[in-house]
Protein backbone atom coordinates (compact mmCIF):
# COMPACT_ATOMS: atom_id res chain seq x y z
CA UNK A 1 0.00 0.00 0.00
CA UNK A 2 2.85 2.43 0.78
CA UNK A 3 4.22 1.87 -2.71
CA UNK A 4 0.79 2.68 -4.16
CA UNK A 5 0.63 5.95 -2.22
CA UNK A 6 4.12 6.87 -3.40
CA UNK A 7 3.11 6.13 -7.00
CA UNK A 8 0.02 8.34 -6.67
CA UNK A 9 2.09 11.23 -5.32
CA UNK A 10 4.72 10.80 -8.03
CA UNK A 11 2.01 10.70 -10.72
CA UNK A 12 0.48 13.91 -9.35
CA UNK A 13 3.91 15.55 -9.33
CA UNK A 14 4.58 14.49 -12.93
CA UNK A 15 1.20 15.81 -14.07
CA UNK A 16 1.13 18.98 -11.98
CA UNK A 17 4.65 20.16 -12.68
CA UNK A 18 4.39 19.54 -16.42
CA UNK A 19 0.94 21.09 -17.04
CA UNK A 20 2.16 24.72 -17.18
CA UNK A 21 5.19 23.72 -19.26
CA UNK A 22 3.00 21.84 -21.75
CA UNK A 23 0.74 24.87 -22.07
CA UNK A 24 3.74 27.12 -22.60
CA UNK A 25 5.36 24.71 -25.06
CA UNK A 26 2.16 24.25 -27.06
CA UNK A 27 1.73 28.00 -27.46
CA UNK A 28 5.35 28.94 -27.95
CA UNK A 29 5.91 30.02 -31.49
CA UNK A 30 2.58 28.75 -32.78
CA UNK A 31 2.24 30.00 -36.31
CA UNK A 32 5.77 31.38 -36.18
CA UNK A 33 4.46 34.86 -35.45
CA UNK A 34 4.38 35.64 -39.16
CA UNK A 35 0.66 35.21 -39.76
CA UNK A 36 -1.87 37.96 -39.88
CA UNK A 37 -4.61 38.26 -37.27
CA UNK A 38 -7.15 36.72 -39.68
CA UNK A 39 -5.09 33.76 -40.88
CA UNK A 40 -5.01 30.80 -38.47
CA UNK A 41 -3.27 27.49 -38.80
CA UNK A 42 -5.48 24.42 -38.91
CA UNK A 43 -5.74 21.99 -36.02
CA UNK A 44 -3.46 19.46 -37.66
CA UNK A 45 -0.86 22.13 -38.27
CA UNK A 46 -1.04 23.29 -34.65
CA UNK A 47 -0.74 19.76 -33.27
CA UNK A 48 2.14 18.86 -35.57
CA UNK A 49 3.80 22.17 -34.76
CA UNK A 50 3.60 21.44 -31.01
CA UNK A 51 5.18 18.02 -31.46
CA UNK A 52 8.13 19.56 -33.27
CA UNK A 53 9.08 21.76 -30.31
CA UNK A 54 11.25 20.35 -27.56
CA UNK A 55 9.56 22.76 -25.13
CA UNK A 56 6.39 20.70 -25.64
CA UNK A 57 7.81 17.21 -26.18
CA UNK A 58 9.84 16.94 -22.96
CA UNK A 59 7.10 17.94 -20.50
CA UNK A 60 4.60 15.86 -22.49
CA UNK A 61 6.81 12.77 -22.09
CA UNK A 62 7.14 13.33 -18.33
CA UNK A 63 3.38 13.87 -18.14
CA UNK A 64 2.79 10.53 -19.85
CA UNK A 65 5.17 8.88 -17.38
CA UNK A 66 2.80 10.17 -14.69
CA UNK A 67 -0.02 8.28 -16.39
CA UNK A 68 2.03 5.09 -16.24
CA UNK A 69 2.71 5.67 -12.53
CA UNK A 70 -0.98 6.29 -11.86
CA UNK A 71 -1.92 3.08 -13.66
CA UNK A 72 0.68 1.19 -11.63
CA UNK A 73 -0.77 2.64 -8.42
CA UNK A 74 -4.13 1.12 -9.29
CA UNK A 75 -2.54 -2.32 -8.93
CA UNK A 76 -2.28 -1.84 -5.18
CA UNK A 77 -4.96 0.75 -4.39
CA UNK A 78 -8.61 1.09 -5.43
CA UNK A 79 -9.38 3.36 -8.35
CA UNK A 80 -11.89 5.16 -6.13
CA UNK A 81 -8.94 6.41 -4.09
CA UNK A 82 -6.21 6.71 -6.73
CA UNK A 83 -8.05 8.93 -9.20
CA UNK A 84 -9.52 11.54 -6.82
CA UNK A 85 -6.30 11.85 -4.84
CA UNK A 86 -4.04 12.00 -7.91
CA UNK A 87 -6.26 14.52 -9.70
CA UNK A 88 -6.70 16.79 -6.68
CA UNK A 89 -2.99 16.75 -5.88
CA UNK A 90 -2.30 17.52 -9.55
CA UNK A 91 -4.37 20.70 -9.25
CA UNK A 92 -2.41 21.74 -6.18
CA UNK A 93 0.97 21.05 -7.79
CA UNK A 94 -0.11 22.86 -10.97
CA UNK A 95 -1.08 25.94 -8.94
CA UNK A 96 2.24 25.97 -7.09
CA UNK A 97 4.25 25.40 -10.28
CA UNK A 98 2.32 28.08 -12.18
CA UNK A 99 2.91 30.52 -9.37
CA UNK A 100 6.62 29.70 -9.29
CA UNK A 101 6.75 30.31 -13.05
CA UNK A 102 5.14 33.72 -12.58
CA UNK A 103 1.91 32.74 -14.32
CA UNK A 104 -1.38 34.18 -13.06
CA UNK A 105 -3.01 31.88 -10.52
CA UNK A 106 -5.53 34.09 -8.75
CA UNK A 107 -5.58 35.84 -5.40
CA UNK A 108 -3.21 34.25 -2.88
CA UNK A 109 -5.90 33.87 -0.23
CA UNK A 110 -8.23 32.05 -2.63
CA UNK A 111 -5.43 29.82 -3.94
CA UNK A 112 -4.29 29.09 -0.37
CA UNK A 113 -7.82 28.16 0.70
CA UNK A 114 -8.19 25.96 -2.37
CA UNK A 115 -4.89 24.20 -1.69
CA UNK A 116 -5.94 23.60 1.93
CA UNK A 117 -9.26 22.11 0.82
CA UNK A 118 -7.48 19.91 -1.71
CA UNK A 119 -5.13 18.64 1.00
CA UNK A 120 -8.01 17.86 3.36
CA UNK A 121 -9.97 16.13 0.60
CA UNK A 122 -7.00 14.03 -0.48
CA UNK A 123 -6.33 13.08 3.13
CA UNK A 124 -10.00 12.11 3.63
CA UNK A 125 -9.97 9.95 0.50
CA UNK A 126 -6.76 8.24 1.55
CA UNK A 127 -7.91 7.77 5.16
CA UNK A 128 -11.18 6.22 4.00
CA UNK A 129 -9.38 3.60 1.94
Amino acid sequence: MAVGVLLVVLAALCWGVTNPFIARGAGAGAGGGSQSATARPGLASAVLGAFTRLAFILPFAVNQAGSVLCTAAMASLPTSIVQPVANSLTLAVTAVTSSAMGLPTGRPTVVGAGLALIAVGAWLCAADG
